[in-house]
């Protein structure tokens, strides 16, 4: 008989490790071993071969090596879940052979929607969760690289980020989606790239509640003017927005007349789809005016906004007051402005003449618009604006176009501009004197220090002029400075100035507050506490009768029985006793040119008095 066969010592992969492919399918080369024994390759040995993890199916599991010692299995089918299968062989008596193979996900075969359904939302708002979508294969795995494509459905709205793919756990995700302006459902389709798929298309639906209003802002038909008890050209206007800026439709705006006396038809307005709600109309009375307007609603940010407006006279001096872009004074500080105003309106009793004033942007002062109109008497631009923060430059002010040396209101200005720092306003405020630190300012726009040079009426100037640093250059500090005025040194001895005996009448300031402040205002050791000097001081600063009479000087028509009652103190005494300096009126006097525009329309600069 043959000699029995040797027994097996060892058995190894012969092919088919390492491989991929879709989950649920065949790998393409069938796993075998190459059985051994000390002569070499054995045949007739049987192998066993099993599954292991990630699951899956074999078929001809037992084999017998053939004649070169190989056994193959019949089939190995990987599991329905990616990630890694593993196969063993075994001979009987010897460690088993392990093969290994990565199943991938299969094709697309269905959709699920993952988050932002059944949303709730703001009209015109993007909803706070967005949708998102994952694609499966047949046996649930995610498929990344899949093209998925978002697309509003109805109620309007946008998205962004319509298109996009699959990431590696088969998620999409649209990249925002803003519901539509008006209440109500909204819908959005999320759709897979390819047939066959279960759940194609996902529809999102999104719920769009109203917006609640969160801020009121004037739209326009602020700082009019119009003939006493007549409207004004322009109905005022305000915009209701959400807290996102967003206009609101349908809010409620009742508008009501808090000053002046005048009346208003269309009181209460619903805001159109622009957010805008319009007064039908506002007649307004002589002087100044005040309507305001109220959104219906809590805590809406402006709530109310306040309008002026100007009655004006046709026979009578008119400031016209306007505020620049951006500039919202409280109605406290409405108040004061306005008080200032008809205080020079009182003093200043005859109309000039007309006057064609030509402005670009921002030459009257920073944020100022152009003008190019005929002005009655003054236009004012007021700003309200950081300069150089607490305690510094409270505010200045000064003319920007002067009427044509032909009129009969020669040199007299047309147009000017105040600003004032918003750091000192509150302060100001406080200490009860805003309204005269305006009223002072508002007195340089009309002339008071700013055109003396032009009109001959200042004398011996302490500081003719300023270098590149700010500085006076020459310096003649303690020149005989003075104001030639024949009204005003009138006035001057009428006040109690018969016995000075310093100087010139009537003395301009020139030792004190550096160039911004010399050679434009009365002198502070001789003048005290009188509204004109360069400093404002705790309790009254009167408006006295040498200051009006200074205007009357330069060419203005004034009432000098309005004055204030002013009496000087010791007349010759070098910085007699005096109320406390609240306030120092430092470079008050600003330092833009001022235009002239003669009858052919040229138009030429004069610089300000410091850089004479």
């Amino acid at each position: 008989p043959p000699p029995p066969p040797p027994p097996p010592t060892g058995v190894a992969s012969n092919g088919g490790d390492a491989q991929t492919a879709t989950v649920g399918t065949a790998v393409a080369t069938r796993p075998s071993v190459l059985v051994t024994s000390a002569q070499g390759p054995l045949s007739g040995v049987s192998v066993s071969f099993a599954v292991g993890s990630g699951g899956g199916s074999v078929t001809g599991e037992t084999t017998t090596s053939n004649t070169n010692g190989i056994a193959t299995v019949g089939s190995w089918t990987l599991g329905n879940i990616v990630g890694t299968n593993s196969l063993t062989a075994t001979v009987t008596g010897l460690p088993p052979v392990t093969f290994t193979a990565q199943s991938m996900a299969g094709p697309a075969s269905a959709v699920v929607e993952t988050g932002g359904n059944n949303q709730t939302g703001t009209v015109g708002q993007p909803v706070s969760v967005v949708p998102s979508v994952r694609v499966n294969d047949q046996f649930g795995n995610p498929v990344g690289g899949v093209g998925v494509t978002f697309a509003i459905a109805s109620g309007g709205g946008s998205l962004t980020g319509a298109n996009t793919m699959t990431n590696s756990a088969g998620a999409a995700t649209v990249g925002s989606w803003t519901l539509g302006p008006n209440p109500g459902t909204n819908t959005m389709i999320a759709t897979v790239t390819g047939g066959g798929i279960t759940g194609n298309p996902i529809t999102f639906t999104a719920t769009a509640n109203a917006a609640s209003p969160a801020s009121i802002v004037i739209n326009d038909g602020n700082n009019q003017g119009a003939p006493d008890g007549t409207a004004v050209a322009t109905p005022p206007s305000v915009q209701v927005r959400d807290q996102a800026s967003a206009p609101i439709a349908g809010i409620t705006v009742d508008f009501v007349v808090t000053g002046g006396a005048g009346s208003v038809t269309g009181a209460s307005a619903v805001t159109d789809a622009s957010g805008i709600a319009r007064v039908g109309t506002w007649t307004i009375n002589a002087g100044t005016n005040f309507l305001e307007a109220t959104a219906q609603g809590a805590g809406i940010s402006g709530n109310p906004v306040t309008f002026v407006a100007t009655g004006l006279s046709p026979v009578r001096f008119d400031i016209e007051v306007r505020y620049n872009t951006g500039t919202s004074p409280t109605t406290s500080q409405y108040q004061a402005f306005a008080n200032a105003k008809a205080r020079w309106e009182q003093l200043v009793t005859a109309d000039l003449a007309d006057s064609i004033a030509t402005l670009g942007p921002g030459q009257c002062g920073a944020g100022s618009p152009s003008l190019n109109e005929t002005v009655d008497d003054v236009v004012i631009f007021v700003n309200l604006a950081l300069i150089d923060g607490s305690g510094g430059v409270l505010g200045s002010a000064g003319p920007c176009t002067l009427r044509d040396p032909g009129s009969p209101d020669q040199w007299l200005p047309s147009s000017g501009g105040m600003i004032f720092d918003t750091a000192d306003l509150a302060t100001i405020e406080a200490a009860g004197l805003l309204e005269a630190v305006i009223l002072h300012e508002m007195g340089h726009v009309l002339g008071f220090g700013t055109i003396w040079t032009s009109l001959g009426l200042l004398q011996n100037a302490s500081c003719p002029g300023v270098d590149a640093m700010g500085n006076c250059n020459p310096d003649n500090s303690g020149a005989d400075t003075h104001f030639p005025g024949t009204n005003a040194v009138t006035s001057f001895d009428n006040v109690g100035g018969t016995a000075w005996t310093l100087g010139t009448k009537v003395p301009v300031e020139n030792t004190q507050g550096g160039p911004g402040t010399r050679d434009g205002h009365w002198r502070e050791s001789t003048f005290v506490n009188e509204l004109m000097t360069g400093f404002i001081n705790n309790g009254p600063n009167p408006l006295s009768e040498v200051t009006v009479s200074s205007l009357l000087d330069m060419g203005y028509s004034v009432n000098l029985g309005a004055s204030d009652v002013y009496v000087l103190g010791n007349p010759n005494a070098f910085r007699a006793p005096e109320p406390a300096v609240t306030f120092e009126l430092r470079n008050d006097i600003w330092d833009v040119p001022m235009r002239v525009r003669d009858a052919s329309g040229r138009i030429r600069l004069i610089n300000p008095r410091r850089r004479q």
